[in-house]
């Protein structure tokens, strides 16, 4: 990992579907990513409801994205994500 890695941020997300999200990057990377597979797990059952996974929002300082209902994910992770959909 350079340094450019660790500059990188979360800078808009909106979500396209009832498990997907549209994600862009402060370098200007976009992808749509599905994380439906991630329901499975309690820690993140909240999102399973449509109306809850479409208010997510970039978390401070664009490091994480974050729902009402208190799930939160890294942007470390999110960012693997994206090389694998790009």
């Amino acid at each position: 990992m350079n340094i450019t890695d660790k500059a990188r941020t979360i800078a808009a997300v909106r979500a396209i579907g009832p498990a997907s999200l549209h994600l862009s990057w402060s370098d200007g990377t976009a992808a749509d990513l599905d994380l439906g597979a991630i329901f499975t797990d309690r820690a993140f059952a909240a999102l399973r409801y449509p109306g809850e996974f479409a208010k997510v929002e970039v978390g401070d300082w664009g490091h994480s994205l974050v729902w009402p209902s208190g799930v939160e994910l890294g942007a470390d992770m999110l960012w693997l994500e994206t090389l694998s959909a790009t």
